[in-house]
């Protein structure tokens, strides 16, 4: 029998991954490889009754097909868990516990019949060989001390219980008074239930008062909610929103009318002024044009008279030249009349040119002063343009803020239109009319918020969700108590004896109270002694049967004594015995733990009677229980131990090593792996899963032909 390979279907991340296997498979990678996984699917493959659950039992979809060469093996899910999967041995090995090497020990030793654990019970509690006797003798007479001891307390109790009935008549006497005092607590209690009654009664009169006034105070809300309801058209937030609306429109209209008409004005007034800037300085301009008319015209006449000069001197010499052809007679007066009357023009227009020159800039600067003031003239003619400019400027602008003002006196008075309009549809016929409504409506809700407090108490007192279910509610409330009402209703002073009187009743009953509360405490007192009386009764009967039990039990102690002797020889044959057998389960455990620590010649111990004697030695060569080994010592004769177990097998098949070699050192792990050639010499099939590398160097060395599988890097 063989498990050539493992396919592993709807295992998590194996959902469809084949394994091959050798006579030592090793499986290695971390911890969240999936090596819990494999194992898992070896465990459905190989353990019967554990299809489709992984090792802490929980079902899934998956399965596992195993290729086997020969016959297939199977074991039961328990065995495999406890003999063929060897597992971490991460917590202290107690073979009394771990069933096993414990249930082996008592099924190949003890299946004969023979109740091991009984009769080293009954032997322990006899004794040792060489004490059974001194033990029997020491439980009869703890016994009869006991018995003793039992009469002794009986004597006791009975002189306890001589004052019972003093106590049980005083008992009586106290529930006598406890009745006298409830029957004059009840009439006091019926008086003030009469009492109460009337005081109920005048409750429901100032009830009924309130009920009254709550309808009122009902119907006034409801009227309130009626005018604010109707208010709220006319005064509600979006009405309200709209026509202040309205009026910062129109407030904003007239603003800017009015800020328009100052700018109008502004401009208007700083055009007069430039006018005036520009009247003068045209007045400037006419000035400076008048002095240069003068001058240009003085000029024209001195240079006029210059040509009439000129016009003389030629005159006179075509005279002369005249003289030749007109004689000397109209030469003469040819000369004279055009030479003197040239000369006389000439110099009439120079003296006439001259003296207006002379009159504007004075004698001798002519040509200076007709230079400046041509410079200053064009300077006034420069600045009359500009200002000239400036006045057509101005003019524009205050023909653009007059158009501007017109376009916002137009905007005024539309949005002074639709201001009556939306007053017209509240109803109103000015603002302030509208705010007195809306003074009157924020006033109402006042009063109705005052009143809705109120309101929703009651309601949630009555249980109602509407104002009209409400006022129903309290008149129905009305009319019914002024139906209960069957007295007159009290005065003031009426009312106040009422209570006075009430008053007194209940001082009467509390006294009663506890005068009543007292009693009850003597009485609980006198029961407690009663109790106590009758744990007495109850000890005294438990001592009573106590003392039969003892008599009983020293008669079986005598009678058991000639027993305690077959059954010590008993045990001493059959301690012999086992002493032989557990030698075969020695020689087994023992190879496996000296290949396994290396160190050479390791005595394995078991005790024939106690499954908990189990020894071994340790690396000193002294022999130790196992609480007292290193935890990698006691690891090493555990795996020792179970690779032992497992090898009782008839049949050889697979052995599961699940992280074994974690408890052990890389020496030991090394011994270990050594150790499984054993096993494997025998027809075994080993699986292994470890997370350190070098059981797997170990493993390539050990067994050149064993399969490894990388979990963590081949299937990542």
């Amino acid at each position: 029998m063989r498990l050539r390979g493992i396919r592993l279907i709807g295992f998590g991340k194996f959902s469809e991954v084949r394994f091959e296997l050798g006579p030592v498979t090793v499986f290695h990678g971390p911890n969240e490889a999936g090596k819990s996984t494999v194992c898992d699917a070896l465990y459905d493959l190989i353990a019967s009754g554990r299809k489709d659950l992984d090792r802490y039992g929980r079902a899934g979809e998956r399965r596992v097909e195993g290729e086997w060469v020969g016959e297939e093996w199977h074991v039961p899910a328990s065995l495999f868990s406890e003999v063929f999967a060897i597992r971490s041995g991460r917590v202290e090995v107690d073979f009394s516990s771990q069933r096993g090497a414990a249930q082996f020990i008592q099924e190949q030793l003890f299946a004969g019949g023979v109740n091991l654990e009984r009769l080293i019970s009954e032997v322990e509690k006899a004794g040792r060989e060489e004490g059974r006797e001194t033990v029997q003798m020491r439980e009869r007479r703890e016994v009869r001390a006991r018995l003793a001891e039992v009469d002794a307390q009986i004597r006791r109790w009975e002189e306890r219980l001589s004052g019972r009935e003093v106590v049980w008549g005083e008992l009586r006497r106290r529930e006598e008074r406890l009745g006298a005092l409830e029957r004059e607590r009840r009439g006091v209690e019926e008086r003030e239930r009469e009492l109460d009654r009337r005081i109920q009664e005048q409750e429901e009169w100032r009830r009924l008062r309130e009920l009254e006034q709550a309808w009122e105070r009902v119907r006034r809300v409801r009227e309130i909610k009626e005018e604010v309801g109707r208010l709220r058209v006319v005064c509600g937030e979006g009405v309200r929103q709209e026509g202040e609306a309205l009026r910062r429109e129109w407030d904003a209209c007239r603003e800017e009318v009015r800020r328009l008409g100052e700018e109008v004005e502004l401009r208007r007034v700083d055009l007069r002024r430039a006018e005036e800037v520009l009247a003068g300085v045209e007045e400037r301009v006419r000035g400076r044009e008048e002095k240069e008319r003068v001058l240009v015209t003085g000029e024209g006449w001195r240079r006029r008279g210059m040509w009439m000069m000129v016009a003389g001197g030629v005159g006179m010499c075509v005279g002369v030249g005249m003289a030749g052809w007109l004689g000397w007679v109209g030469a003469g007066v040819g000369v004279a009349v055009a030479g003197l009357g040239g000369m006389v023009v000439g110099l009439v227009w120079r003296v006439r040119g001259t003296g207006m020159v002379r009159r504007v800039v004075g004698e001798g600067r002519l040509r200076e002063a007709w230079a400046r003031w041509r410079a200053e003239g064009e300077g006034v003619r420069r600045e009359w343009e500009v200002w000239r400019e400036e006045v057509r400027r101005l003019g524009e602008e205050v023909g653009g803020v007059e158009r501007g003002w017109v376009e916002a006196r137009r905007r005024e008075e539309e949005a002074g239109r639709r201001l009556r309009e939306w007053l017209g549809r509240v109803g109103v016929r000015t603002w302030e009319e509208y705010g007195a409504e809306v003074a009157r409506y924020r006033e109402v809700v006042r009063s109705l918020e005052a009143e809705e407090g109120w309101v929703r108490r009651a309601m949630e007192r009555s249980g109602k969700t509407s104002l009209v279910d409400l006022e129903r509610y309290i008149a129905m409330e009305r009319d019914g108590c002024r139906l209960r009402l069957r007295g007159e209703e009290l005065t003031e002073e009426e009312r106040i004896v009422l209570r006075n009187e009430r008053e007194d009743l209940r001082k009467v009953r509390e006294g009663l109270d506890r005068e009543y509360e007292h009693v009850l405490e003597e009485v609980a007192r006198l029961k407690g002694r009663m109790g106590n009386y009758s744990e007495a009764m109850e000890e005294l009967f438990r001592l009573r049967g106590e003392r039969e039990r003892l008599i009983r039990e020293l008669s079986r102690l005598e009678a058991e004594k000639s027993a305690y002797a077959l059954l010590t020889e008993v045990f001493s044959r059959l301690r012999e015995r086992m002493a032989e057998d557990f030698a075969g389960l020695v020689s087994r455990v023992r190879p496996y733990y000296e290949m396994i620590t290396g160190g050479g010649e390791r005595e394995v111990m078991l005790d024939a009677v106690s499954l908990k004697g189990i020894r071994a030695m340790d690396a000193q060569g002294i022999p130790r229980e196992l609480p007292q080994l290193s935890k990698g010592t006691m690891g090493a004769f555990y795996l020792g131990c179970r690779l032992a177990m497992a090898e009782l097998s008839e049949t050889p098949g697979v052995i599961v090593l699940d992280e074994a070699f974690e408890s052990l050192d890389p020496s030991r792990r090394r011994g270990a792996v050594r150790a499984l050639h054993r096993l494997v010499d025998k027809g075994w099939q080993i699986c292994l899963f470890t997370s350190f590398p070098d059981v797997v160097s170990v493993v390539r060395e050990e067994f050149p032909n064993a399969r490894i599988h990388d979990l963590g890097g081949d299937h990542a």
